[in-house]
């Protein structure tokens, strides 16, 4: 890892970056589960099909990013990790005239960010880091993709994923101690 890429954030930590994804697709949130007796016992499951191959899409592209990105780092148990966040969201036609900004614009409805936070934490276990508890601070952000009224298109639509992990003797040693197998 580049030392350059220290930075300190809003808590005045020190932190390294140790992976960055880029997932393509709309972004999906978390849905509540159903839950229905099977065979006598209580089984929750996920009615929303665009939940279902949203969440499975996402898991894809982290586990292609993680195998094919060599510099991505993975962050075991007891590394203190931020997350920064960035939805970016189709423009709907309403926001596609020449009155509407041409850069990013605050995405302020459904779904909310908390449940896509959830989401998305839950795919990072076990790909990036080893739990989402590890999770000490999230800097999230929703937004409408920009779009170039001449040419009448949009820019890219996804989810960018930065994980950093909070950088002190501790984590170094953990850092140095994992055997990934």
């Amino acid at each position: 890892m580049d030392p350059e890429k220290k930075e300190t954030g809003q808590t005045g930590l020190a932190t390294k970056v140790a992976s960055e994804f880029n997932l393509s697709g709309v972004p999906v949130s978390q849905v509540r589960h159903s839950i229905a007796l099977r065979n006598g016992k209580p089984r929750a499951f996920y009615k929303s099909k665009k939940f279902i191959e949203g969440k499975k899409n996402a898991l894809e592209q982290l586990r292609l990013q993680m195998l094919v990105n060599q510099s991505q780092v993975f962050m075991p148990a007891g590394v203190p990790v931020a997350l920064d966040l960035l939805y970016i969201f189709p423009r709907p036609k309403r926001l596609q005239t020449k009155k509407a900004e041409a850069g990013f614009i605050p995405h302020v409805t459904k779904p909310d960010i908390d449940n896509c936070d959830k989401l998305y934490l839950d795919c990072l276990s076990g790909i990036a880091i080893h739990d989402d508890n590890q999770v000490y601070q999230i800097n999230s952000k929703k937004v409408f993709c920009s779009y170039d009224f001449k040419t009448k298109t949009e820019s890219w639509v996804g989810v960018r994923i930065v994980v950093k992990y909070f950088d002190d003797e501790n984590s170094r040693q953990l850092l140095d101690n994992y055997l990934p197998w």
